[in-house]
């Protein structure tokens, strides 16, 4: 592009996976046509290096991986302080690398880059360098064929080093390269002999050495364009911007250097390295002194200037009296061919080249008509006209050409009639002024193609910089920031009338804000799915970064993209939700407790599920269905509720397993179990036990009492287990014996619960079975302190407590303390076994006042005053 540098190649930090024997890969720090180079440690020499890794597609051809070697091994045998050193070509792992010296201080293009132009002093030395460089490398009869600042670089101490000088062709391998007329280089660098296909010599690096002098002095290369055929056409024929117009400091002597080194025929150039050398050395003495060697050229340009001026005075002579003396010329006739401007290359016959001489006006660019040819001689004839004749051919001749001058005509048909009527009236003044204004109006077609083009790669330009402002790949986006600095991205004033620059320029704001509610809409989605889960935290966030990305302030939707009002109602909307967060997480958590309760009720309360498999000791089935429950909690106080009681489950499992497998150990000390199956009571001796129940004798054979025998049976339960054992029970066994005891002593607390809760007419408990309940919570009190867990059991048991005060207030008639009691449970104890099996999952907090028909008015009244 013009005014820019030339393209640099791409750096990175990371190394990925890759790995090669022998070397330790620290970091990438470049990245080029043949692959990636890094900073890697030599470890047989605890040397760093620099090791270029072919890419895979370039290692996936033999033939290039041949020559790559072997230039490599070619390169490894040169030595010269002005060129990088190659220290080792090879492969590993389907690695292809080069390790050659690592220069520290970067190559000048990085240099040039990041920190300007290059004073000329600087400069001096490293042409210098370089030129010593060369000088060895003609001395071998090598070409590097890509001189450019990439490929010079420096360390440390300042020295300049060729690189690549090894990975460069011999000129002999060249010349069969050069048959398939393959141009190799850089185009800002490359000489003009080598882009028309000759062979190269040490002149063409002399020349790419003296563009990439220019580039480090001015920041500019010496030909610049916005693609590669632009750059390499103005190098054939173009002249570059004088050195002193760009470096007004730098001396004479090194400016005239550079330009010898610049001229487009190698001869003109310095004769080799070795030359070059002696005059920088020279010049480093006095930097203003020219080159007394320097063969005499011609100034440039200078027969073309000549050319075109002598044809200027042609012109000017042709177009003062051409059209309008030799017609007689209207003065108001219409002049449409030569200021028409049309966005589209001219078509038609042109007879001459285009030559500017004056500003643009009907008469002021045009071009003389090319000769038809030599002069003919023109013999008498007896049929020649008379002056009758010509005048009348010349009189028909100017009406057609006023006819033609008179229609409205799109200048392509316009070229098209004046070429018609020259072939028709050729050799008439009339034609002559045909001719002339085809040449003109072809100018002026060139000039509007050129003026539209100049226009087209301005808006290019001006786009471009727009979309890199826009950010649309900006995660998340930022559509104020992007919109503001797309205003103030330079050169959109002067394309304010061009309607293609305009159509592009508002379909990218109105992708900037497109992009911003894609993605704003997809935060809200992500935020309603965060409200579902009961997240709202992560609703919070999302909305946030919404509101946050709409940061528009300051811009008016005057002139803005259609869609910024809606991105405006976007982030206003995120805010509503943010503000309604906290009433949104209580409405939640009011939904979520209820549905909660709920499935803990439908999973487990009631006598015929839940409750019904603790009974059987069917315990595997019971934490089977607890893991169903757990499945549909959203809650984790629900969640954590029913984990507890699985847990529960599995320590009882283990308990019974563990009682089963203590008889192979040879552990139970008293055998004699209690048979419940029948009405009456009876002890047998135990014959064997496993993790399924106990094998009994009964009538002499042995009969399989399963655990569940004993399920819901508290007292039996401990008579199983309480000194059954030759050992003490372990801390895990105790705490699983605990377990069974606490269950079963709050099934027979339920069935307790149960009777009142089935009986429309009973709602006291009697002192008996109150009494009975408060032996079989004594009971597995015992076991609960030994294993050193009492709090749940006592829960359980002022659960069941507040139970039977909520009864016995009932059953006076004493309502309002009957309901403040029974809530009173389902609040406190709501996590106990007893409320869980009883609870129908109904929101206690609206329970209903079911009054008996009759009852004590007094309590009746108190209870409507409480």
């Amino acid at each position: 592009r013009e005014g820019s540098a030339p393209p640099k190649a791409g750096n990175g930090n990371g190394n990925g996976e890759l790995q090669v024997r022998g070397y330790r890969i620290e970091r990438m720090i470049g990245r080029g046509g043949m692959g990636r180079v890094f900073l890697a440690v030599q470890e047989s020499l605890d040397r760093r290096v620099a090791l270029k890794i072919l890419s895979p597609e370039l290692a996936n051809d033999r033939e290039f991986v041949e020559r790559f070697q072997a230039e490599a091994r070619a390169a490894a045998a040169l030595n010269h302080p002005n060129v990088v050193h190659v220290y080792d070509v090879g492969e590993d792992g389907g690695h292809h690398y080069l390790s050659m010296e690592y220069m520290d201080a970067s190559c000048l293009e990085t240099r040039v880059a990041t920190s300007g132009p290059i004073g000329w002093r600087d400069v001096l030395r490293i042409l210098s360098d370089a030129a010593s460089g060369l000088v060895y490398a003609e001395a071998r009869g090598i070409v590097h064929r890509d001189i450019k600042p990439a490929n010079l670089m420096q360390n440390a101490d300042g020295v300049t080093k060729i690189a690549d000088l090894g990975l460069a062709v011999q000129v002999e391998q060249e010349e069969v390269q050069a048959e398939g007329r393959k141009i190799l280089g850089t185009p800002h660098f490359i000489a003009p002999e080598l882009i028309r296909g000759n062979p190269p010599d040490c002149r063409s690096d002399l020349y790419s050495l003296g563009a990439t002098a220019y580039r480090l002095l001015s920041g500019h290369t010496p030909f610049e364009g916005s693609t590669s055929n632009e750059i390499l056409r103005r190098a054939l024929f173009d002249e570059p911007t004088p050195l002193a117009q760009r470096v007004p400091d730098v001396p004479p002597g090194l400016a005239l250097c550079i330009e010898r080194l610049l001229e487009k025929d190698p001869a003109a150039r310095h004769p080799s390295a070795g030359v070059l050398l002696a005059e920088l050395e020279r010049l480093k003495l006095d930097p203003t002194d020219g080159a007394p060697d320097r063969p005499a050229v011609r100034p440039r340009g200078v027969g073309r200037k000549l050319a075109v001026a002598a044809f200027g005075v042609l012109l000017l002579g042709a177009v003062g009296f051409g059209a309008k003396a030799l017609l007689g010329g209207d003065d108001d006739r219409r002049e449409d061919g030569g200021n028409n401007a049309f966005a589209r290359e001219p078509h038609g016959t042109s007879v001459g080249p285009p030559l500017s001489v004056g500003p643009t006006t009907s008469d002021a660019e045009v071009v003389a008509p090319a000769s038809t040819g030599p002069p003919t001689t023109v013999e008498a004839v007896d049929d020649e006209p008379d002056e009758t004749t010509l005048a009348l051919f010349e009189a028909n001749a100017k009406l057609a050409f006023r006819d033609v001058q008179d229609e409205v005509l799109a200048p392509d048909r316009r070229i098209a009639r004046l070429n018609d009527l020259i072939a028709e009236y050729d050799g008439t003044d009339a034609a002559t002024a045909a001719r002339i204004d085809v040449t003109a109006i072809e100018v002026a077609q060139r000039q509007a193609a050129t003026a539209a083009h100049t226009r087209s790669e301005a808006a290019r330009e001006v786009l471009a910089n727009l979309a890199a402002s826009a950010a649309l790949d900006a995660d998340p986006p930022r559509p104020g920031l992007a919109l503001r600095a797309m205003m103030q991205v330079p050169g959109q004033a002067e394309l304010a009338g061009y309607n293609p620059f305009q159509i592009e320029r508002e379909k990218l704001m109105d992708d900037v804000v497109g992009v911003a509610l894609d993605w704003g809409r997809a935060r809200e989605r992500a935020a309603e799915k965060a409200f579902q889960a009961g997240d709202f935290e992560a609703m919070r966030a999302e909305l946030t970064s919404v509101v946050e990305m709409v940061d528009i302030s300051g811009l008016d939707d005057a002139g803005a993209p259609p869609r910024m009002s809606e991105l405006r109602g976007l982030a206003a909307e995120a805010q509503t939700r943010i503000d309604s967060i906290g009433r949104l997480r209580a409405g939640y958590a009011t939904r979520m407790e209820h549905e909660d309760r709920t499935t803990i009720a439908t999973e487990l309360g009631g006598s015929a599920g839940f409750e019904s498999e603790l009974r059987r000791l069917d315990l595997d089935a019971a934490t089977d269905r607890l893991g169903r429950a757990l499945e549909r909690l959203g809650t984790p106080r629900a969640k954590a509720r029913v984990e507890v009681l699985r847990t529960d489950l599995e320590l009882a499992a283990w308990a019974l397993v563990a009682l089963g497998a203590a008889w192979d150990e040879g552990e139970w000390r008293r055998k004699t179990i209690v048979d419940l199956r029948g009405r009456r009571l009876v002890n047998r001796v135990a014959m064997r036990a496993n993790e399924t129940g106990v094998y009994v004798e009964v009538n002499g054979a042995s009969e399989h009492l399963p655990w569940s025998t004993w399920g819901g049976d508290t007292r039996q339960i401990h008579k199983l287990f309480n000194e059954r054992l030759t050992r003490d029970w372990k801390p895990e066994e105790l705490r699983g014996i605990e377990a069974l005891l606490r269950s079963a002593a709050v099934l027979e607390a339920i069935d307790v619960a149960g009777q009142v809760l089935q009986s429309d007419a009973r709602l006291r408990i009697s002192d008996g079975e109150v009494r009975s309940i408060e032996a079989v919570f004594s009971t597995a009190l015992e076991w609960a302190e030994a294993a050193g867990a009492t709090e749940r059991l006592l829960r359980e048991r002022k659960a069941f407590d507040g139970f039977i005060a909520a009864a016995s207030a009932a059953s006076v008639g004493a309502w309002s303390r009957a309901v403040e009691s029974t809530e009173r449970v389902l609040e406190e104890y709501e996590d106990t076994l007893f409320v869980t099996l009883l609870s129908d999952g109904g929101d206690w907090h609206a329970a209903p006042i079911v009054a008996p028909e009759a009852g004590d008015p007094d309590e009746e009244n108190r209870s409507k005053d409480e």
